[in-house]
């Protein structure tokens, strides 16, 4: 079991980016509903962080756990992590244009079988992961028979993602899509190498595993590339973004301090049966939840879009015009990056 303190810098690495991963993983499954202009690519972003999340948890559990059958386990599931993140990566880059030229036929539903049965070979047999174990805090693996054929499907799934995005970048005509491709693809490009180097060349030619941290950690350079281009190239919905970020904050800090606050007076003033009013308390804070958030969406909606929270629904397309004008006055000054 590694030595290695819970509060490390490189721990405090990977939960840093396990929770940016997590963050951006809920925020889909949280707007998806608000935003189905681009459901196809919300959900394969949602798929693809949930993948990376998986590749960064079993690597990190992994020297943590003193159990050598945990061990094996978490070593291929960290295997079959990197599957599914190569290919969902591809199937991000080829749903990043709105309207791509070359649409998904069979070749991806019998590559996303092949990438699971991949997955499924490498989780529950020695041919990809013999054995796994750990020495001086570092995950230490010994490759199976199968690992060539492994490692052909990742990089060429990797390779294909990098090629599909210089060839959609060049195509495309709209320069606010070519940021966001040219994000991507760099993002993209920069975790790769750099795992490459680190997870596969040193480990498989030289046995050197003493740098795999530093692969699974650049996951880093590929989400930081998806949060740019979401905020300022609005790879996804802005308004949706801004909406719920100021409303579920508020929501948040209206919940915790009225909750604290009813504690307190229940713990400091009343001697029997506190245990049910701060029940009570509590269930009258719940049912108010819902209803203040949909106050609190329509505000926001008003103050920065000057539209009604019922405009932005699918099929509505009228909007509140009177305040256009200083609506995108207050979005100038809010977002300056933003054009009209």
């Amino acid at each position: 079991m590694s030595s290695e303190p819970l509060f490390h810098p490189v721990a405090l690495l990977y939960y840093g980016c396990a929770l940016l991963l997590t963050g951006l993983a809920l925020f889909v499954v949280c707007n998806r509903r608000r935003s189905r202009r681009r459901a196809g690519l919300r959900r394969t972003f949602f798929l693809l962080a949930l993948s990376l999340l998986g590749w960064l948890l079993t690597l990190f559990l992994e020297v943590r756990t003193p159990l050598p059958g945990m061990q094996l386990w978490l070593g291929r599931s960290n295997f079959a992590a990197v599957v599914f993140a190569a290919y969902f990566c591809l199937r991000f880059v080829q749903e990043t244009p709105a309207n791509p030229r070359e649409p998904a036929g069979a070749w991806a539903f019998w590559l996303f079988v092949g990438t699971t049965a991949l997955a499924a070979v490498t989780l529950l047999t020695p041919l990809v992961s013999a054995a796994e174990r750990v020495e001086a805090g570092h995950a230490v693996t010994t490759f199976g028979p199968l690992f060539p054929f492994y490692l052909i499907h990742v990089l060429g799934c990797l390779a294909a993602a990098l090629a599909t995005a210089l060839r959609e970048w060049r195509r495309a005509k709209d320069r606010r899509v070519r940021g966001q491709l040219a994000l991507i693809g760099l993002g993209m490009l920069a975790t790769a190498s750099v795992a490459t180097v680190t997870n596969v060349l040193l480990p498989y030619v030289w046995n050197d595993f003493r740098f795999c941290d530093a692969g699974a950690l650049s996951t880093l350079f590929f989400v930081l590339a998806v949060a740019y281009a979401t905020f300022i190239h609005r790879l996804f919905d802005l308004r949706v973004v801004v909406r719920k970020t100021l409303v579920y904050g508020v929501l948040l800090t209206l919940v915790l301090g009225a909750y604290s606050s009813a504690v307190f007076l229940v713990s400091q003033h009343l001697t029997s049966g506190a245990e049910k009013l701060t029940q009570f308390v509590v269930l009258c804070i719940a049912f108010s939840f819902d209803p203040l958030r949909r106050y609190l969406e329509e505000k926001t909606d008003e103050f920065l879009f000057g539209k009604r929270a019922g405009d932005l629904e699918p099929g509505n397309r009228r909007g509140n015009r009177k305040d256009g004008v200083g609506s995108r006055l207050r979005l100038a000054l809010l977002f300056p990056w933003r054009r009209p």
